[in-house]
């Protein structure tokens, strides 16, 4: 049986674009037989980032909680999370691109799903950690980690982790 790697790093605060790692990380992994979990697959990850950058603009700040705005708000970050939930708990690996230079918010959820349920974390970890919250880096610090995307291809290729 195929198996699953659950993709997780920043979406919404990327620099960039969130889908380069995934797409490089989604090649490597299917040529030795994984399959993968992308969050940002079956979504328009742009626009409903967007969607909710806007939604915040709009004045969420000082409305009431029951406010249409944040209904609005509270239905689409629940489906994300009930979405992410599911993939991450049915995956066999966590794959985790944590960038010490932006926000991160989901991806620690994921983390945290993952140790909870004993599925293995590989992070790769970009930028210093000086900055990085201590809770954070003790998090990761439970996981196996690679200075840069091409040492965690190399170490899959070379492991060829598929095997049971």
């Amino acid at each position: 049986m195929k198996k699953i790697a659950y993709l997780a790093g920043s979406i919404e605060f990327s620099l960039g674009s969130c889908h380069s790692w995934r797409d490089i990380t989604k090649s490597a992994l299917s040529k030795i037989g994984w399959g993968v979990y992308d969050p940002t697959d079956n979504e328009d990850t742009d626009k409903v980032a967007q969607t909710l950058k806007n939604a915040k603009m709009k004045g969420l700040e000082g409305k009431n909680k029951n406010h249409k705005l944040w209904k609005k708000f509270d239905e689409i970050v629940l489906g994300i999370q009930e979405k992410d939930s599911e993939m991450v708990l049915g995956s066999d690996l966590l794959i985790v691109m944590w960038n010490t230079e932006i926000k991160m918010a989901g991806t620690e959820n994921e983390i945290i799903w993952a140790l909870q349920t004993g599925i293995p974390i590989y992070s790769v970890i970009n930028g210093s950690v000086v900055n990085e919250s201590s809770w954070m880096l003790g998090l990761l610090r439970k996981t196996k980690i690679f200075d840069n995307l091409e040492s965690f291809i190399k170490y899959m290729e070379k492991n060829n982790e598929t095997k049971s």
